[in-house]
């Protein structure tokens, strides 16, 4: 069974940086359910539904997710978001 108030939450654990191969954003998404979804990604790929991998500042540590009616999350490492 579902707990209520749980949302599907999205944390920003890194950043990889290989030579010749760009860099590659580690994320994880945790359900409501308890299930975890480890992912690597490029800038510009789908992080779940409709919110995308758009920014990164090496300044601030952060990412910025953006979905298609133009909300933005910024995203700080190890700090879980709500995504719903």
């Amino acid at each position: 069974s579902l707990v209520t108030g749980r949302k599907t939450q999205v944390t920003y654990t890194g950043v990889l940086q290989r030579e010749g191969q760009g860099r590659k954003f580690m994320l994880t998404i945790s359900y409501p359910n308890g299930k975890r979804e480890d992912l690597c990604l490029d800038l510009g790929k789908e992080v779940y539904r409709e919110w995308t991998l758009s920014e990164y500042n090496p300044e601030q540590k952060t990412v910025t997710l953006r979905n298609h009616a133009g909300a933005v999350l910024i995203l700080r490492r190890r700090l879980p978001t709500d995504l719903n």
